[in-house]
């Protein structure tokens, strides 16, 4: 089972010439390691979020990567990462009673999906553990680390996702444009 809050930190190097790249423990936890001659590395205020993120543990990271990071150049394996995480955010945010009742809303892992997205995972360090299993408890702790931020933020939905990227506040809403 993975435990992203134990999640392997980015060491505090300096990271020029270098770049960020998810990696995975054979317990299953996410983490940042530092990858060499990468060429489609995160610009470096990009890669100061990300890292600074995952320091916070596994599941802040990946959030970091699918609720802000949303454009950009990275990695195959971090926008893997940003792939998962923002599935989530997309599930999360259509939820109809998510702004009301935020502390108690379940939010079930599609299995299916996860499957088929473990089974086409890009080349990382410890993808030979990824399996539908693990991100099954990458879900869940995403969950987690989402209720956390929220209640940390006051409990204010709206905010949280404001915070994050403003495109999260539309999603689900009808916009109508009168011309």
């Amino acid at each position: 089972m993975a435990d992203l809050d134990g999640a392997i930190p980015a060491p505090q190097a300096d990271l020029v010439g270098l770049a960020l790249d998810l990696a995975l423990s054979p317990a299953g936890r996410v983490y940042l390691e530092i990858a060499r001659g990468v060429t489609d590395a995160p610009a470096s205020p990009a890669a100061t979020r990300i890292r600074k993120a995952f320091e916070r543990g596994g599941a802040h990271g990946l959030l970091q990567l699918g609720a802000v990071e949303l454009g950009g150049v990275l990695t195959p394996a971090l926008a893997f990462g940003r792939e998962f995480a923002h599935l989530f955010m997309v599930r999360l945010t259509a939820h109809a009673t998510l702004a009301d009742d935020w502390a108690s809303v379940e939010l079930p892992a599609p299995r299916a999906e996860l499957e088929h997205l473990a089974a086409a995972a890009p080349p990382m360090t410890g993808a030979e553990y990824l399996d539908g299993a693990v991100l099954d408890a990458w879900w869940a702790d995403l969950h987690r680390a989402v209720r956390e931020e929220i209640a940390a933020g006051g409990g204010e939905v709206d905010t949280w996702l404001r915070g994050k990227h403003p495109g999260w506040n539309l999603v689900g809403r009808v916009c109508f444009h009168l011309a």
